[in-house]
């Protein structure tokens, strides 16, 4: 089974682009990771930028990244930069390259940014 990670700066196109593949692939294989701030969390993000210039969100957003998605590509930080921009990563794995051909379709018609390569 091989994995791949989609970047898009538009978290909308993301999570349609999930949910897309979602319906053709077996249940579990397409995880979206994208940062959701309720009021508390917009909150302690203002304070966080006024006192250390967002560096202790940046570094608690970077360990959760990793934590979660378990097999770190070395490009973690590029995707993590985009998740704190307001982005989305979709991660999908595939169990064969008739999958992983309609998965790089439906991103890249969603207009997915920068994926990482199929490992």
């Amino acid at each position: 089974m091989a994995e791949a990670l989609f970047c898009f700066d538009d978290s909308a196109a993301a999570r349609q682009a999930a949910e897309q593949v979602a319906r053709s692939l077996p249940p579990r294989s397409v995880t979206l990771h994208a940062r959701h701030l309720g009021a508390d969390e917009r909150l302690r993000r203002k304070v966080d930028e006024a006192v250390s210039g967002g560096l202790l969100s940046n570094l608690y957003d970077l360990v959760d990244g990793l934590m979660d998605w378990g097999n770190t590509p070395p490009d973690a930080g590029d995707y993590e930069q985009t998740i704190s921009s307001g982005g989305a990563v979709v991660r999908v794995r595939a169990d064969s390259e008739q999958a992983e051909g309609l998965v790089d379709d439906v991103m890249a018609g969603f207009g997915v940014g920068r994926r990482s390569s199929w490992r």
